[in-house]
């Protein structure tokens, strides 16, 4: 059930970069008018998530292809690990964006989005770390 989890979370990812993509080029109406956002607006969102569901379907290939063979191979702690170190580098990544950028952020409204991407990559990444820790321990890596 885990790994259909981890489907569905990559498939809405992208789902929600799209529509975000779609949304931010709509004309507004009031005093914002109809400003044309630039790429520091929407390209580290789109990047993030799109990485996110990258790692996410491809964590749901690896756990469907383990329960399909179920023997110990060494090559999957690496499917595994490198994963999980990349999405440690976007958190950080990720938080000197937000950290350098907080005011411009603020401004435009999309702080708890960014808070809400930082707290999701810090839980991913922790609970990968223990998932990993604990197969190895059973021997299952």
């Amino acid at each position: 059930m885990r790994k259909y989890t981890l489907l569905i979370m990559g498939i809405g990812l992208i789902l929600v970069t799209i529509w975000f993509n779609y949304d931010i080029y709509q004309p507004k109406v009031g005093p914002i008018g109809n400003k044309l956002p630039t790429y520091k607006d929407y390209l580290p969102i789109t990047i993030t998530n799109l990485t996110l569901a990258t790692f996410a379907i491809i964590i749901f290939i690896s756990l469907f292809l383990k329960e399909k063979t179920e023997k110990k191979n060494p090559n999957l702690r690496v499917v595994w690990i490198v994963p999980n170190v990349f999405i440690y580098l976007m958190f950080i990544g990720a938080l000197i964006f937000v950290t350098i950028n907080a005011k411009g952020i603020q401004e435009n409204g999309m702080i708890l989005l960014w808070i809400f991407t930082l707290f999701v990559l810090f839980v991913g990444s922790v609970l990968g770390s223990f998932h990993i820790r604990y197969w190895i321990k059973q021997g299952k890596m």
